[in-house]
């Protein structure tokens, strides 16, 4: 079982690693880049995988939804600062049934603008298994949006909406649905303590405390049945 986190102009080497994994692959990282042929290399290769971020990538979402297809294992996924519409989302849902956790953040707009309460809509429609769901700066979400996910994904154990200034959470009826969720970060709790770090995914720090399932590590990144603490060594490969 191997973690791989893939960095620009680290492609020649990713390949010879996923060659070297012979499909055993369960974790995989890819950040800063727009290339598409690497990307479908290690996704063909890799049909085992658990646990996948795609971050700050200009990998289109079509082909992110068309990945998902080959990724009937996937447990978690992180898309961060990618470009991503409605029916990307639930194409992903759909096919990634056994999906759990789910880091949903900054959508780069790029294609074209969110129309409102897209990602959520799609989320509740297609993803009724997740059990953390981490969204983060999304403008174009209102309470109908939430609403949608509170009914759509009736398992939620976190739920973080930090900076979805679009939901007003004062009401007693949404108060009490969201009190049900074990942990729930606010529109306006602290963020000063929350980026896109070094380790090349997105850093949460309150999922440190997060009571349940006990899979998560002390960097607040989940951990699953299966072991992927193991880094692969370039230079060893290289020997």
């Amino acid at each position: 079982m191997h973690r791989l986190i893939c960095r620009r102009d680290e492609s020649t080497l990713t390949k010879l690693v996923v060659d070297r994994s012979c499909g055993q692959l369960v974790d995989f990282t890819l950040t800063n880049t727009a290339d598409e042929f690497l990307f479908c290399y290690v996704i063909d290769r890799s049909n085992l995988l658990k646990c996948f971020r795609l971050v700050r990538s200009e990998i289109y979402g079509e082909d992110v939804a068309d990945a998902a297809k080959k990724l009937p294992s996937l447990e978690e996924l992180e898309l961060c600062h990618c470009m991503l519409g409605r029916s990307d989302i639930r194409d992903i849902g759909r096919s990634c049934t056994q999906l759990k956790h789910l880091r949903l953040n900054g959508h780069s707009g790029k294609e074209r603008p969110l129309e409102r309460d897209e990602e959520a809509f799609a989320i509740a429609e297609s993803m009724p298994e997740l059990r953390g769901l981490h969204l983060y700066g999304n403008k174009c979400m209102t309470n109908e949006g939430l609403q949608a996910i509170l009914d759509g994904c009736p398992y939620l154990e976190y739920l973080n909406l930090r900076r979805c200034t679009g939901i007003d959470t004062s009401g007693e009826l949404l108060k009490n649905r969201l009190g049900r969720i074990k942990n729930v970060r606010l529109p306006d709790d602290p963020t000063d303590d929350y980026e896109l770090d070094d380790v090349d995914h997105v850093s949460d720090p309150y999922f440190d405390d997060y009571p349940s399932p006990p899979n998560y590590d002390d960097e607040g990144n989940y951990l699953s049945d299966y072991d992927y603490d193991y880094d692969y060594d370039y230079e060893q490969l290289l020997q």
